[in-house]
């Protein structure tokens, strides 16, 4: 842990569980002072509040594994079970997309809103799967339309916008590394990150994503968070006692990061609000 990991974190970074007993936790994000994440072997969505137990929003998640927030306040879903992506709002459920130039989706993870409502999907191949060989970022713009921006990917976990919108960030599991992706044009990307576990026992690999207003990148990896700064400089690892899946901002100062992992989430305070 470098001094610039030392001074964000508040507490000296202790990591709180502020709840357990799930299967799988992942997909966190923060919607209306709550943090809702899944549970995705139960196809499950839930929500937690401070000093509240847990309680299911729904239970037909279609697998559902990443979640996203657009501006209107609608959860969107990345539905890795039913092979789309979805928005759920009042009960009903619209399918975004589910598929991109005459393939139907893979395996879709996660996914990342932009400004201009566009939503980018990370769709990981499975063994089988008809037409779809390699994992990559599918775009679905605000008309419907989606098109692949990025391919080539081994097995894409996570992804994330930078803080100005201008670079997308994705994990690679496969590759243990984050790419990043400079937008709007479809071109080359560089290694950003390579995710390796950071000593011997530690367990995981590169998965979800979240960026705050700095541009610092917060990767939920082997062993904990991975901070890194926007040029993907490592500031050091939040540890977790379980491996994490994915992380986001919360609490209504913003100073909070929330992390899924495994069974359990948990929580760690910043000094400053990160968001």
């Amino acid at each position: 842990m470098t001094p610039a990991l030392r001074r964000l974190l508040d507490d000296g970074g202790m990591v709180e569980r502020v709840a357990t007993n799930f299967r799988f936790a992942d997909g966190a994000v923060w919607v209306d002072g709550a943090l809702v994440f899944t549970d995705r072997p139960r196809n499950q969505v839930l929500r937690w509040k401070a000093g509240e137990e847990p309680v299911v929003v729904f239970e037909d998640s279609g697998g559902a594994s990443g979640l996203a927030l657009d501006e209107a306040g609608r959860l969107l879903m990345a539905e890795r079970t039913a092979r789309r992506v979805s928005r759920r709002e009042d009960g009903e459920v619209q399918v975004l997309a589910d598929g991109v130039a005459g393939t139907p989706m893979s395996a879709p993870t996660d996914l990342a809103i932009a400004a201009d409502g566009s939503v980018y999907v990370v769709d990981a191949p499975v063994p089988g799967a008809r037409g779809v060989t390699s994992g990559r970022v599918v775009r679905i713009g605000v008309d419907g339309a989606t098109s692949v921006v990025a391919d080539l990917l081994v097995r894409p976990t996570g992804v994330a916008l930078s803080a100005d919108g201008g670079r997308l960030y994705v994990s690679d599991a496969g590759r243990r590394e984050v790419r990043a992706y400079d937008l709007p044009a479809r071109g080359p990307s560089r290694t950003l990150a390579t995710i390796v576990p950071w000593k011997r026992g530690v367990q995981g690999s590169a998965d979800g994503l979240a960026v705050d207003s700095s541009g610092r990148i917060f990767v939920a990896g082997p062993g904990g968070i991975w901070v890194l700064d926007a040029n993907g400089g490592r500031l050091g690892v939040i540890a977790t006692p379980e491996t994490p899946s994915s992380c986001a901002f919360g609490d209504a100062d913003g100073r909070t990061l929330f992390i899924t992992a495994e069974t359990s989430v948990y929580k760690v305070r910043m000094s400053a609000a990160a968001r």
